[in-house]
């Protein structure tokens, strides 16, 4: 039996892009700024309340979606990586919509993620009843997720740079195809060019 209540999709953009050597969230992804990409997808997607965590460059992140229906919350601990947005998340979407049932974790640098593939992580969660859905990328699985309420304790206990993955591996965690392609993330220059040669 699935939760009541609205799924909040949390985007995470606080990252301070060490190896791509410049802020990716500001790169420059057919006319946008890749975190506007990310948060556009999470919002047609048509959940409910969009979160998206900044920390790095948060001026120039903040300006490049204040415009939008958005919730922004500044991660002040962002260098100790994933694990801090994900708190940041977990505790600001208390305030935001307290009657949540879930979250989606999308991360900002995925810009071949549609929003149709989010849909289809929440329709899965309702249909089953599952506590974690996990994108199936076919040699892993990995985000964008769906946890569940009862997650939130462990998600807002993580440390480090390894974010929920182990909360993903458990055989009960219900999965969802991605969509080809849609798994090339931009952590590299090298991963900027590829995209853009398609």
């Amino acid at each position: 039996m699935a939760d009541a209540g609205p799924c909040v999709v949390v985007v995470l953009a606080a990252g301070g892009s060490r190896r791509m050597g410049r802020p990716k969230q500001l790169l420059d992804i057919d006319g946008e700024p890749l975190v506007r990409r990310a948060v556009r997808v999470a919002l047609d997607a048509g959940l409910g309340r969009v979160l998206v965590v900044i920390g790095a460059q948060a001026g120039r992140i903040r300006t490049a979606i204040e415009d939008l229906d958005v919730a922004i919350v500044v991660n002040p601990d962002w260098q100790e990586g994933i694990a801090s947005s994900l708190r940041a998340g977990v505790a600001e979407i208390g305030r935001v919509a307290p009657d949540a049932r879930g979250l989606i974790v999308l991360p900002a640098d995925l810009p071949r993620m549609p929003a149709e593939h989010l849909a289809r992580i929440d329709a899965a969660q309702r249909r089953s009843g599952a506590t974690v859905v996990a994108s199936d990328y076919g040699d892993h699985r990995g985000a964008p997720a769906w946890f569940g309420r009862r997650h939130f304790a462990a998600l807002g206990a993580l440390r480090g740079d390894a974010g929920a993955r182990d909360l993903l591996q458990g055989e009960d965690v219900e999965t969802v195809a991605a969509p080809s392609g849609s798994g090339l993330d931009l952590d590299l220059p090298a991963d900027v060019l590829r995209f853009r040669g398609r």
